[in-house]
């Protein structure tokens, strides 16, 4: 396994793919890390930051006709997600995922978002301006 010191770079489309799979294989934060040569804490932020969560297929209800919403005791922690739950299949609790695609996406658009700048018109500059 090489090492690339790829510090103070933006993840990639391959780093995130990478995130994906080893996160179905269920490795840890610290060994994605090492693999992608960030730090954990980067590919912890960038999993909790994209997590796409499912609708439920299942409503359960109490007795007064309540929705419970019920969260699995494993998406309280590392990883926060259900990518390599073996029982994700027949859960019928509200899965989080992280998909690369979707992660990829939300990316692009904070950063074409934070180039856009603030829309404003001559008036309303001058205005600001005094």
């Amino acid at each position: 396994m090489k090492i690339i010191d790829r510090k103070h770079k933006h993840l990639t489309f391959d780093d995130r793919l990478s995130i994906q799979e080893k996160l179905h294989k269920g490795s840890t934060f610290k060994a994605i890390a090492l693999e992608l040569g960030k730090d954990p804490s980067t590919i912890s932020k960038e999993v909790r930051k994209h997590i796409r969560t499912t609708e439920l297929s299942y409503i359960k209800k109490d007795s007064k006709g309540n929705i419970i919403h019920d969260v699995c005791s494993k998406l309280t922690k590392a990883p926060y997600v259900c990518n390599g739950c073996f029982k994700r299949r027949r859960c019928r609790l509200q899965k989080c995922i992280y998909e690369a695609k979707f992660a990829q996406n939300e990316y692009e658009t904070l950063l074409r978002d934070a180039r856009e700048g603030i829309p404003l018109t001559k008036e309303s500059f001058y205005e600001i301006d005094k």
